[in-house]
């Protein structure tokens, strides 16, 4: 289960629990690609209770994104080595890394 909400997070989803319930929000360019999503959310609605408590402990972490603008946006309770403030990564070197991993992502869907 934890790998499915990763899975989602790295595909440009937002996770947080809202009074007891999973939010979902699209933070990605375009439009999601249904083929991946769909088994992730299937497999989310089927361990729903398990998902929210992996949430609840904060054992799924966000991970900084780009957002449609193409701002870095870096979530508060995510892995503290992102968090620049608190003595983490430079913001350059999570730029870096994020471009790094597009262009990963981007290499697997030309195949």
């Amino acid at each position: 289960m934890i790998q499915a909400l990763k899975e989602l997070r790295e595909l440009g989803y937002s996770l947080e629990l809202v009074e007891g319930r999973i939010k979902l929000t699209w933070e990605g360019e375009g439009l999601p690609d249904q083929e991946k999503v769909t088994p992730l959310l299937e497999s989310l609605k089927r361990n729903k209770t398990e998902a929210i408590k992996l949430l609840e402990a904060g054992q799924v972490k966000p991970k900084p994104f780009l957002d449609a603008e193409g701002d870095l946006v870096i979530p508060s309770n995510c892995d503290p080595r992102y968090q620049w403030w608190a003595g983490g990564q430079s913001i350059s070197d999570t730029l870096k890394e994020l471009t790094r991993e597009e262009m990963n992502s981007t290499k697997g869907d030309e195949k």
